[in-house]
């Protein structure tokens, strides 16, 4: 499990690395700058610095933890569209426990900012969500202010979807894929070390979901 455990570390710092580069881009999308520039003013990207330190404890003991309120992963935007996925992290990755709560923001026709929430989770134990499941979410953290625009009626607790993960790895995995789509991921992670630790939790998602083995 170390390696895999390596190997989601360096994924994770392979998405803030490539955030990174593409917000320095001055040919990237005007709206989708605009959108990061805006976005990123109410909830902190990560600094380089402390995410080294949390990946450094993560490989040591297994455990990752972003704070809820202070530090979230910026993702590049996925092609052709004008969302900006940001994510909160916490979990144990060798007790086999994971929850990942992610926003996709946008503008709305007001270019006011909008967003919709999601939080995806290994199994809870005995009782309804005892699976790996994806459910709505209003907010990062209980103790923060509501995403821009979500409304108050949004069901937080059902449904609650299954995932055809198998363990924390394959969550994240399909989590990402639900983003930018499995062929482009691919492109995107070419010639990187983690791909040959994580390939057989893709391989096992892909089969789950009955999606084409390359």
């Amino acid at each position: 499990m170390t390696h895999k455990v390596g190997a989601f570390c360096e994924l994770i710092e392979f998405l803030r690395n490539s955030h990174a580069r593409w917000a320095r881009d001055p040919q990237i999308d005007p709206k989708q700058r605009k959108l990061n520039d805006v976005i990123s003013k109410a909830y902190s990207v990560i600094e380089p610095g402390k995410l080294g330190q949390i990946l450094k404890e993560t490989k040591a003991k297994g455990t990752i933890g972003f704070s809820p309120c202070k530090d979230f992963l910026f993702l590049k935007p996925p092609d052709k569209e004008s969302v900006l996925p940001v994510l909160s992290i916490m979990g144990d990755l060798k007790g086999n426990g994971l929850s990942v709560r992610m926003a996709l923001f946008t503008f709305d026709g007001s270019e006011v900012p909008a967003a919709v929430g999601f939080r995806f989770e290994t199994p809870h134990g005995v009782g309804r969500h005892n699976y790996h499941h994806a459910q709505m979410i209003k907010s990062f953290d209980k103790s923060m202010r509501d995403l821009p625009q979500v409304p108050p009626w949004l069901p937080v607790t059902q449904p609650a979807l299954m995932m055809s993960a198998t363990n924390p790895l394959s969550l994240f995995l399909g989590i990402l894929i639900g983003i930018y789509g499995l062929g482009d991921l691919l492109h995107d992670w070419k010639g990187q070390q983690f791909t040959h630790h994580l390939k057989e939790d893709l391989l096992e998602l892909q089969r789950g979901c009955g999606a084409p083995l390359n």
